[in-house]
């Protein structure tokens, strides 16, 4: 029985380093989903004459802020238009956001626009500049899996797709490895502990 006891030491240290995986694992888990980086992210459109080019931000799921610019035909900027912009989900599922622009040094921005869930969203710009027809413009956005907001044609860098591979199948993958971890422990110690009876 002397004998067993430097065996048994170990087991019993070893079950302590497997219980401390298992927490540090849960706590990864309980981390997820991460929050992608902040960023502004460019877009331009038409709108038939006027030239849309603007910023949202921090485009990632959640409330953003959208700013723009308005250039008419010949370039110059348009500083007295009404500008109203509607993010809507595409296929349902997610709270339409509505929003007037406010002007300011040439800009036009507002905060709030929800991004409330995963998938497609298609944004519509109405301009109505004084003395012209009405104008409109669409931008079709993509919030991925990292939670990133991006054009529906941009390619995701290597970064946002690692961390929508995390977001969606990082707790499973970690679930899996704690529990292999887990059993080949087991068998092992089982093993050893029939070879000291």
């Amino acid at each position: 029985m002397t004998g067993a006891r430097p065996g048994l030491r170990q087991i019993g240290l070893e079950a302590w380093l497997v219980a401390a995986g298992l927490i540090g694992a849960a706590l990864c888990a309980q981390a997820l989903p991460l929050a992608p980086v902040e960023r502004a992210a460019a877009w331009a459109a038409s709108a038939g004459g006027p030239q849309l080019t603007g910023e949202l931000w921090p485009a990632r799921l959640g409330l953003n802020r959208l700013s723009l610019i308005v250039l008419d035909p010949a370039g110059v900027p348009i500083r007295d238009a009404e500008i109203e912009v509607t993010f809507l989900p595409v296929g349902g599922g997610g709270v339409v956001t509505r929003r007037p622009l406010a002007a300011a040094d040439g800009r036009y921005s507002a905060s709030g626009f929800a991004l409330s869930r995963p998938g497609p969203w298609q944004m519509l710009v109405a301009v109505r500049a004084p003395g012209q027809s009405p104008a409109y413009a669409s931008v079709d956005w993509l919030v991925g899996p990292d939670g990133g907001v991006w054009l529906a044609a941009e390619a995701r860098p290597l970064g946002a797709q690692i961390l929508g591979w995390v977001n969606q199948a990082g707790a499973a993958s970690l679930g899996g490895l704690a529990a292999l971890g887990l059993l080949g422990w087991g068998w092992r110690t089982w093993r050893r502990l029939r070879q000291m009876n």
